[in-house]
C-alpha cells in the first residue's frame, strides 16, 4: 500500500495533476458530507429536550470538515519554487462556488421564513446567511499558506506558522473561556484550518499509511479523548456539556480518519460509495438549503433529525448531479 501510493503521488507530481481520486478517500468523503449534514440538523434541532445526548452524539460528527480539510492537503501540488499559479489558482477554483453559492442562500433567506437575508461586512468571508460556507475561503487561504510556505520557507518552518495559527484559533474558540479571554469566543475554522491542510500535505510528501485496525483504533481513542477535553472545559469553566467545533483532540480524530479512508481496498462497495464521493463538495454547499426547506416542513424537533438529514442528503446529491452535467454549473459543485 505504501509503495502503490507512493508510486501514485510521484506520478501526480511529474504530471502537475494533483486531484487525481482514490477510491478510499471519496468514499469517506460521502460519509463525511452526510456527518455534515446530521450535525447541522442537530443544530436545528430540540437541543434543549436531548440537550446532553445531542451534544455527545455529535463528537464523532466532528471528524467531517477536519478530513475535507487534510483530503485538500494530501491532493495539494507541492512546488519547488514559488510560481504566481499556487496563489492563482485555488482563487479560481473555489472563488466561483463561493460567490454562486451565497448569492443563491441570501436568495433563499429572502423567501423562507426566519431566515435573515441582510448583509453585513464579515459576510464576505462568512458566507452569508449560510454559515457552513465559511470552510470555502478558509480552505482557499490555508492552500496558498501551505503551498506558499514549503518552497520559501520549507516543512518545518511552515509547520510551525500553522501550528501557531492553529492554537490562537483555539483560544479564541474553545479555549476561550478557559483562557478567560475578553470579548465572546469565536469559531475559530479559518485559522485552525492550515494546520489540517498542511497535515494533509505532509501525510502525502511522506507516503505515510497506517492499518484500518489501527486506524479505527485511533479514532476511537481520539473519541475518547475528545470527551474528556470537552468534559476538562466544561469544569474548568463551570458549563454544561458541549461539543466545540473545534477541539485539540479534533487534529487526530480527523487524521486517523483520513488514514482509515487511504487504507480502505478498492472493493465494489467502497467503489460504488465512492461515485458518490465526488459530488461531495456540492452535497456539502447545498445541504442547508434543504435542510431549511426540510425544518420548515417537519418543525425542529430531534425526531426528525435524521430523516431531515437523509433528505437534505438525497436532494443535495441530485442538485449536485444535475449541476455537473452543465458545462457553466459544473464548476460550483465538483
Amino acid at each position: 500500500m505504501t509503495a502503490a501510493l507512493k508510486r501514485q503521488g510521484d506520478e501526480a507530481r511529474r504530471s502537475g495533476q494533483g486531484s487525481q481520486r482514490l477510491s478510499g478517500i471519496d468514499a469517506v468523503r460521502a460519509a463525511m458530507a452526510f456527518l455534515v449534514i446530521v450535525l447541522h440538523a442537530i443544530q436545528f434541532g430540540d437541543e434543549d429536550r436531548l440537550h446532553m445526548t445531542l451534544q455527545i452524539f455529535s463528537l464523532p460528527l466532528r471528524a467531517a470538515v477536519p478530513f475535507f480539510f487534510i483530503a485538500s492537503g494530501f491532493f495539494i501540488k507541492q512546488r519547488d519554487r514559488l510560481t504566481p499559479d499556487i496563489v492563482v489558482q485555488p482563487m479560481i477554483r473555489l472563488l466561483p462556488i463561493y460567490v454562486f453559492w451565497v448569492a443563491v442562500y441570501y436568495v433563499a433567506a429572502a423567501l423562507i421564513p426566519g431566515h435573515a437575508s441582510a448583509f453585513h461586512l464579515r459576510d464576505i468571508v462568512m458566507g452569508g446567511p449560510a454559515f457552513h460556507l465559511w470552510f470555502l475561503p478558509a480552505l482557499g487561504i490555508s492552500m496558498v499558506l501551505v503551498a506558499v510556505g514549503l518552497p520559501v520557507v520549507r516543512w518545518r518552518v511552515t509547520g510551525i506558522v500553522c501550528a501557531l495559527i492553529a492554537a490562537v484559533g483555539l483560544a479564541r474558540g474553545s479555549y476561550h473561556d478557559v483562557l478567560h479571554l475578553h470579548g465572546s469566543a469565536s469559531r475559530g475554522g479559518i485559522m485552525v484550518a492550515p494546520l489540517f491542510v498542511y497535515l494533509g500535505a505532509a501525510i502525502r510528501a511522506r507516503s505515510l499509511t497506517l492499518s484500518s485496525l489501527v486506524s479505527l483504533g485511533g479514532i476511537a481513542a481520539s473519541l475518547l479523548a475528545l470527551y474528556c477535553e470537552e468534559v476538562w472545559i466544561g469544569a474548568q469553566t463551570h458549563a454544561d456539556f458541549s461539543s466545540h467545533d473545534f477541539a485539540l483532540m479534533t487534529y487526530p480524530l480527523g487524521i486517523f480518519c483520513f488514514f482509515l479512508a487511504l487504507s480502505l481496498p478498492n472493493s465494489g462497495i467502497v467503489e460504488k460509495i465512492a461515485t458518490l464521493g465526488k459530488y461531495s463538495l456540492g452535497v456539502y454547499t447545498s445541504h442547508l438549503l434543504f435542510l431549511w426547506i426540510a425544518f420548515a416542513i417537519s418543525g425542529a424537533m430531534a425526531v426528525f433529525i435524521l430523516p431531515n438529514s437523509l433528505a437534505a442528503f438525497a436532494a443535495g446529491l441530485a442538485i449536485s448531479i444535475v449541476l455537473s452535467r452543465s458545462k457553466i454549473f459544473r464548476r460550483v459543485v465538483s
